[in-house]
């Protein structure tokens, strides 16, 4: 796909740096409403599903005959490599029209070659896997240069923004990281500062010992409300 602009805006009034993506709206999903009528169960391989094994995805790329995960480079990313053009600037502009170039790199990781599943219906050894690919990838995005930031997420159903039902999540990695984030760790590092304690650290030990909040926990997680 054409290599298209990415910027983030400066918005005066809350301080907040906003990601605007030119190519985005090249992907195929035109805004949708979820049915309220009990949906038909999925079959295990669908031939008109873009991230099916063996499929062919709307940019004309060709998945391979995977099983279990598979990892590749989006064809419709937010976030665009870095230019090779001159940045635009800022020169003789107001501040409330403040601007900065955005590179990165988007990821998509199918959770498994069967398309009649979801994240929740799979079992722990089919979810491990997924895990430790979101680790390698955010080491593997960590140590390219210029990349500081990676986020992991997934959407579920089409009001959602997802424009596919086969179980996949997203992996962005861009060179700066975005306002909530970014106001989370200067958070964590003033804690740290004047505590010489880890700030999630003490919160997850402490909601563990209350368990008045813990919904469940093991000795790897925890989930609290």
């Amino acid at each position: 796909m054409p290599n298209s602009r990415t910027e983030r805006r400066f918005n005066p009034l809350s301080g907040d740096w906003v990601l605007v993506s030119e190519g985005r709206t090249n992907r195929p999903w035109n805004g949708q409403v979820e049915p309220n009528v009990e949906q038909e169960v999925a079959p295990r391989y669908s031939e008109n599903c873009h991230l099916c094994p063996g499929n062919t995805r709307v940019s004309g790329h060709k998945n391979t005959n995977y099983s279990g995960v598979y990892v590749f480079e989006n064809d419709f990313p937010a976030i665009a490599r870095a230019s090779t053009e001159s940045p635009e600037t800022d020169a003789g502009k107001p501040l409330y029209y403040r601007s900065e170039e955005e590179f990165g790199e988007c990821r998509v990781v199918c959770f498994s070659d069967d398309h009649s599943l979801t994240l929740a219906q799979m079992t722990t050894s089919q979810i491990e896997p997924v895990i430790r690919c979101y680790q390698d990838q955010t080491d593997d995005l960590l140590s390219q240069p210029g990349l500081t930031h990676v986020q992991i997420f997934e959407n579920r159903g089409a009001a959602m923004g997802c424009s596919n039902p086969h179980p996949h999540g997203q992996i962005w990695a861009q060179s700066r990281a975005p306002s909530i984030p970014a106001r989370e760790c200067h958070a964590m590092s003033s804690y740290k500062r004047e505590t010489g304690s880890s700030l999630l650290t003490d919160y997850c030990r402490d909601e563990a010992n209350s368990e008045e909040r813990v919904v469940c926990a093991n000795e790897h997680f925890v989930a609290v409300v």
